[in-house]
């Protein structure tokens, strides 16, 4: 697992490549894809979350969402 900060007025794109840089997910691209089409990616908050490579992209999304 990981510890993601995630800072007010970063884009859903720059989150992705921190969450796949922490070596979390696979890729970056398809993950704001699967944000965009879903919903998330207006309902990103900040903060810092604990996350690990076991998460599914919905998993992810709903801890990094209001």
């Amino acid at each position: 697992s990981a510890i993601v900060e995630i800072k007010s007025g970063m884009r859903s794109e720059d989150i992705c490549i921190l969450i796949e840089n922490a070596g979390l997910i696979d890729n970056a691209v398809s993950f704001n894809a699967y944000l965009i089409r879903n919903g998330f990616a207006e309902q990103l908050r900040s903060g810092k979350f604990e996350l690990n490579s076991a998460m599914t992209f919905e998993e992810i999304a709903k801890m990094l969402t209001w």
